[in-house]
């Protein structure tokens, strides 16, 4: 605090002696008095230059044919353009090479001189690098619900009675514990949302989610979770193609006939169809899917009866176990 109000004491006395000296200039002949003048600025400029030599120093004002840089070599000139006609009377000085550009307004009031407004010519490295893209992942508005159930029968003293050594806590080794659990058991929950919506989806598939979000999994570790939660792979069963028309009717069908005697039953025929198909392939699709759950809509394929490169056999009986 000291050295910066001796700075600026010293500053002002030094202004007023360059007012002065640059005042006594404009009142004199130039050719006679420019060596002395630039002497004065010069003298006043090094003394503070030398109780000061970290200082910025800034040198501002009409110097006419007068160039500062003959006797200050390290100040820099930052006005390029004309200030009154087309000469450049007006000048600024500074230590520092490059820190502004100048920009050219209207005069003000009855002056003849331009106003001149110094631009800093430093942009900040944000706005000269190139964007960069990042992801982000975003859990879904429920995803906080999701491993509650898993929570909810935790035993968390385990976890300090492991990271516990001769009666002092690892609150790092505890910390990355519990941390480590909670995560598996959101991927573990994330996994099986994903698999409840989408049955056919697969295990790659699977991985693609928690590595963009950092984890690392592999195959083996997508099936041994859902084992764990008792899904399987199986082939998709095939199924008539249903219509919602065709849902109702046998809907109907089937609460019209709920209570009819297992004697009506047998005097019914029971039809049914098959279709082998001579080329082409089947089409079949694994699912994850528990036990019976086979006829389950998201794991079926549906199919439709059509004729061309196969033949369809159609036979019945009476019994219909």
């Amino acid at each position: 605090m000291a050295k910066t109000t001796e700075l600026l004491k010293d500053t002002r006395k030094k202004t007023v002696d360059l007012h002065q000296a640059g005042k006594s200039e404009s009142t004199m002949a130039p050719d006679a008095n420019a060596n002395s003048t630039l002497k004065e600025l010069h003298d006043n400029i090094s003394s503070l230059q030398n109780k000061h030599p970290e200082a910025f120093y800034v040198v501002a004002g009409d110097f006419n044919h007068v160039n500062l840089t003959n006797s200050l070599p390290r100040f820099y000139q930052h006005i390029n353009i004309p200030t009154w006609g087309n000469n450049t009377l007006d000048r600024v000085y500074t230590n520092i090479r490059d820190p502004y550009r100048a920009v050219p307004h209207p005069h003000l009031g009855l002056s003849d001189h331009i106003s001149i407004m110094l631009v800093p010519a430093y942009h900040p490295p944000l706005r000269r690098s190139r964007p960069t893209q990042k992801t982000i992942t975003v859990w879904p508005g429920d995803a906080d619900t999701v491993p509650q159930d898993c929570f909810g029968c935790t035993d968390w003293q385990v976890f300090r009675e492991a990271a516990e050594s001769e009666g002092e806590l690892d609150l790092e080794d505890y910390t990355s514990a519990v941390l480590g659990y909670i995560s598996k058991c959101v991927e573990v929950k994330m996994i099986m949302r994903t698999v409840s919506k989408n049955s056919r989806i697969t295990r790659r598939d699977l991985m693609n989610d928690p590595q963009r979000a950092g984890t690392k999994v592999t195959k083996a570790t997508i099936s041994n979770t859902l084992h764990r939660e008792g899904l399987t792979s199986c082939n998709a069963r095939h199924v008539p193609l249903l219509k919602p028309v065709h849902v109702l009717a046998r809907l109907k069908f089937a609460r019209e006939h709920m209570d009819d005697p297992e004697e009506e039953w047998e005097n019914i025929m029971w039809p049914d169809e098959t279709k082998i198909e001579l080329s082409g392939k089947n089409l079949t699709c694994r699912v994850w899917r528990k036990k019976k759950a086979e006829l389950h809509p998201k794991k079926t394929i549906p199919t439709e009866k059509h004729g061309g490169g196969d033949i369809m056999l159609w036979g019945w009986t009476t019994d219909p176990c």
